[in-house]
């Protein structure tokens, strides 16, 4: 049960954000179908802002899959190891995480410097081009947030000896 609208926001932000993006993506893609359909011109930027936006939803989910811990974790195999073998797991999990996404982070920072220094648009919105660039620094923004929230949330429930193995399912581990 959610006990308030932070709970609620915490377990469901990228969710809803996921949502809403793909609301607008149907919508692009319905008008740009029914435009052709009639033989009328479509627009010279969905292709480019479509694929933005599912660029955005690729980095929200991932953050949604790790505070949910419903990414691949061979749950199989760890419902057989004992409360510390799991955590070391998940330690060394969490070390890959921050390592590979605080990399991307570090790095995607100079690219989105450059595309904002090109003044590019999205061709026929006049919308600047790095806000389909900018997902990836504030992707891995979220999702390091989220491991550090995991770490948190394993780590203390480790210490008063609860049971940390995942689950198979999506969101028992909430």
């Amino acid at each position: 049960m959610i006990n308030n609208k932070t709970d609620f926001v915490d377990r469901y932000f990228e969710l809803a954000i996921c949502t809403a993006i793909l609301f607008a993506i149907i919508v692009i893609i319905t008008a740009e179908t029914t435009l052709r359909a009639v033989g009328l011109s479509t627009f010279s930027w969905s292709l480019d802002v479509n694929l933005g936006l599912l660029v955005w939803i690729t980095w929200l989910s991932t953050a949604a899959a790790i505070r949910h811990t419903s990414h691949l974790r061979f749950t199989l195999v760890r419902s057989k190891f004992s409360r510390r073998v799991n955590y070391a797991v998940y330690v060394v999990e969490w070390g890959l995480w921050l390592a590979i996404f605080g990399a991307l982070l570090t790095s995607s920072y100079s690219v989105l410097m450059t595309r904002m220094a090109s003044g590019a648009t999205i061709p026929g919105t006049g919308l600047p081009r790095y806000i389909l660039y900018i997902s990836v620094p504030i992707g891995s923004m979220i999702i390091l947030f989220r491991v550090l929230q995991q770490i948190y949330l394993t780590s203390t429930a480790y210490k008063n000896n609860e049971n940390i193995t995942p689950s198979p399912s999506i969101g028992t581990n909430d």
